[in-house]
């Protein structure tokens, strides 16, 4: 009976170490296996995994408040983008946002706007994180522009202008009244450009017009409103005539003279008028121009005269009657033919006007217009019935 239990005993004792090192292997076996399963989903990537083609997170920070020196704004004025891919980052940044607002305006941009911005470019909206505020106020980054800055601007042109005309001597005023403006600093540049608003500028006054370029765009203008004082050496008469006095160089000066208001050019050449009469009556000091003065008057209206139609060699004389005076080298109306109408001459002496002259009028001619004028001239004998 003993004995019988000793075995039994044994055996259960075999089982049981038996079972422990089945245990112990398994246990050992199962990290080994778990090792060797991440390393195959870390190596190797199943087809179509979504993660081939994921997009890196870009990180926006909202300012509450931005001030912008172009035209346009820009979303990274008012965002800081953080994103690992540096290209994205500065493609995101120069996002357009619209205008800058003008003057002391703002306007507000809103996390949602940002959102809609970024995605337009193909950025999946849930790898985009928003921080900061919730809105950012923009301004635009101004500075002034003087009302002296825009009359220097529209004086650099106006003194150009009158260089080119050839009237150094020259003075103006400012007529219009200009303000200071306000206008962005721009990004790349700022710059004023003036021209003529008619493309000229007339004897008395000019408007200049000024342009404010922002980055090489318009961005408003100005218009400058000059009166000016054009000066010359001109003659002025010392005395008064009246119409058809002779006039003498010596009875004129030369003065420096505000000639903006005239039409016409004054004269400063004194020999012009020695010998002339007067076409008008002048005042003392008053300026002279070409209408002012004509030559004496060698044929005086209702003359009779001599009309001579020249043709080469061949010479035609006819009588005829003076419409108007005429001093040497004018041309006048001739009555040759009551049954037509009068014909252009040009005065070549006393009594003598002459028709497409090609040569200077001969001896025979100014004989036969000196023997016209007398015999006009002789009373006629009274007629017996």
């Amino acid at each position: 009976m003993t004995l019988v239990i000793r075995i039994h005993t044994k055996e259960l004792t075999m089982k049981a170490a038996l079972l422990a090192g089945i245990s112990c292997l398994l246990f050992s076996a199962l990290p080994i296996r778990a090792q060797s399963n991440d390393r195959k989903i870390d190596g190797d990537t199943p087809k179509g995994d979504s993660r081939r083609d994921a997009q890196p997170s870009i990180r926006v920070t909202m300012r509450d408040r931005t001030s912008v020196p172009g035209l346009e704004v820009r979303l990274d004025d008012c965002v800081r983008i953080e994103c690992s891919d540096n290209q994205l980052s500065q493609s995101l940044g120069a996002i357009p946002m619209g205008r800058t607002p003008r003057g002391t305006w703002t306007r507000s941009l809103s996390r949602n706007d940002v959102i809609e911005a970024v995605s337009s470019r193909g950025v999946k909206p849930d790898t985009i994180r928003i921080e900061g505020a919730d809105t950012c106020e923009i301004a635009a980054s101004v500075s002034t522009v003087t009302s002296e800055d825009l009359v220097r601007a529209a004086e650099a042109v106006l003194r150009k202008m009158l260089d080119e005309e050839g009237e150094a001597d020259a003075e103006w005023t400012v007529q219009s009244k200009t303000r200071p403006l306000l206008i962005p600093r721009g990004r790349k540049s700022r710059r004023l450009s003036a021209e003529p608003s008619l493309g000229r500028i007339s004897r008395g006054s000019a408007m200049i017009r000024v342009d404010i370029l922002v980055d090489d765009e318009p961005w408003t203008a100005a218009s400058i409103a000059f009166r000016l004082r054009r000066y010359r050496n001109v003659l002025v008469a010392r005395k008064s005539y009246r119409r058809g006095d002779t006039l003498y160089a010596g009875d004129f000066a030369i003065e420096r003279v505000n000639i903006a208001m005239r039409q016409d050019d004054p004269l400063s050449d004194a020999s012009l008028i020695d010998g002339m009469v007067a076409a008008r009556n002048l005042r003392s000091g008053e300026t002279l121009s070409h209408r002012d003065f004509e030559r004496p008057a060698i044929v005086h209206k209702r003359d009779n005269v001599t009309v001579v139609v020249s043709i080469g060699r061949v010479r035609v004389a006819r009588q005829g009657i003076a419409m108007a005076d005429g001093g040497r080298g004018d041309a006048i109306l001739v009555q040759v033919d009551p049954k037509r109408p009068p014909i252009s001459a040009e005065v070549a002496a006393p009594g003598l006007v002459v028709i497409a002259r090609t040569a200077a009028p001969s001896p025979s001619d100014l004989a036969r217009a000196a023997d016209y004028r007398r015999q006009a001239s002789e009373p006629r004998p009274a007629s017996h019935r």
